[in-house]
């Protein structure tokens, strides 16, 4: 009798490369995929272990799911959680794992003719193009939700109305949109995150499979294409190019179409602004997320992401002239030493930028950071006259809540 898998999707885009890539493995050892989870003979739960609220959640619901599941199931658990903190994991949790940069546990599964090693290569030379599923959307609506979204965003640039249809015209392009991992791992030394010890060295796609998949998606219908990395504008660095050829490749493309760009270090957004630029002229760009995560000198020293500041907001500003473009940032509020004052500038630049949306998150300790092992740590009041303070300044923001500081206190969404 053949044997049944499920997979679990709690991993942030980053990781759909590598669920793709199990999901492959496992179909060609001739496992079926399950329909519930009562009927799964394994189930991989992939984690995200980004911020405290979000390991402890998974955590509960990988329990939950042990529980749940029939006997003699196996649960194998992926993704970054178990690298970041498996400590917390195994509080709840003592069965296999894998992670970003180690697939090795699957081969000991029952059936195996085909071993991890030898499926097709994600990154480096050796990758390939991806396969990029057709839209569920029949053509004619496909169609629509582009040009629906085109005649919003034109109505937005003429007439400013709310940032309510400015959202709506981006959710409809997204109609038209396939997203797609172009690299893995992160060389960035951020003194809060612990992803890096997680995704591992920087593995590329080469320019030529990134813009194959391009021309693919673009003879399917797609006319958006979202790009995603650990570190996106470390994209390149082990193949000898660098972002901005990536970006120049695309620009050439002689077809209409925009992409979205996550992830973007401040650094990296100064580095390669003029590529981003023309993108931007060229309406070839409708996302951007770069996280300024403070406005402050001294706290970007502390968090090690020192770039200058003004240089930063100049830039933003430039792009955020680009009406289609959908700006969006991400801050952490309380970090380490962070006085009200220093928050200060990063309301101010938020202001100034006046971004589509904020990811606003309060500082928490992850395991093995050096921030974690800073002193003067913000208190509870200060983090949430802080997060009062966006509600008041009309910044559009997203709070990610800590579950364990915020147990008893509304949270000012």
């Amino acid at each position: 009798m053949s044997m049944e898998f499920l997979i679990v999707g709690k991993a942030c885009g980053h990781r759909r490369e590598e669920i793709s890539m199990v999901r492959k493995f496992l179909l060609s050892n001739d496992w079926n995929e399950a329909r519930r989870l009562r009927s799964a003979d394994l189930v991989v739960f992939f984690a995200c272990a980004g911020v405290r609220y979000i390991v402890d959640e998974n955590v509960k619901k990988i329990v939950e799911t042990n529980e749940k599941m029939k006997p003699g199931a196996e649960l194998i658990v992926g993704s970054c959680l178990p690298a970041m903190d498996n400590e917390s994991l195994r509080r709840g949790f003592r069965g296999r794992t894998i992670t970003p940069t180690d697939f090795t546990a699957l081969n000991d599964l029952p059936n195996i003719k085909v071993r991890i090693e030898a499926m097709p290569k994600m990154w480096g030379s050796e990758a390939e193009c991806q396969q990029i599923n057709r839209p569920r959307l029949i053509a004619a609506a496909r169609m629509w939700a582009e040009d629906a979204a085109a005649e919003c965003i034109k109505f937005v640039i003429e007439k400013r109305p709310s940032r309510f249809l400015k959202r709506t015209a981006f959710e409809l392009k997204k109609r038209s949109t396939v997203g797609f991992s172009i690299a893995a791992g992160c060389p960035g030394k951020c003194s809060y995150c612990a992803r890096p010890a997680a995704s591992g060295r920087v593995r590329s796609k080469p320019l030529d499979v990134v813009v194959e998949n391009i021309r693919k998606g673009l003879s399917l219908g797609y006319r958006g294409f979202d790009l995603y990395a650990d570190s996106i504008g470390a994209y390149g660095s082990d193949l000898n190019v660098n972002f901005g050829d990536l970006l120049d490749r695309i620009m050439e493309i002689d077809e209409r179409f925009s992409i979205g760009l996550f992830d973007l270090h401040p650094h990296h957004f100064i580095r390669f602004f003029d590529p981003i630029k023309r993108l931007s002229q060229a309406g070839k760009l409708h996302f951007l997320y770069v996280a300024v995560q403070s406005g402050n000198d001294r706290i970007l020293k502390l968090m090690r992401r020192a770039c200058d500041v003004e240089e930063l907001a100049t830039k933003l500003a430039e792009i955020r002239r680009y009406e289609q473009v959908f700006m969006q940032s991400g801050i952490i509020a309380g970090f380490p030493g962070e006085t009200d004052e220093e928050f200060e500038d990063t309301l101010r630049l938020l202001k100034r930028i006046n971004f589509d949306n904020v990811y606003v998150h309060c500082y928490c300790d992850m395991p093995h950071t050096e921030a974690s092992r800073l002193p003067t740590k913000v208190d509870r009041d200060a983090m949430y006259r802080r997060l009062f303070a966006i509600k008041r300044a009309g910044i559009h923001h997203l709070a990610a809540e800590t579950e364990h500081e915020w147990e008893t206190t509304p949270f000012p969404c």
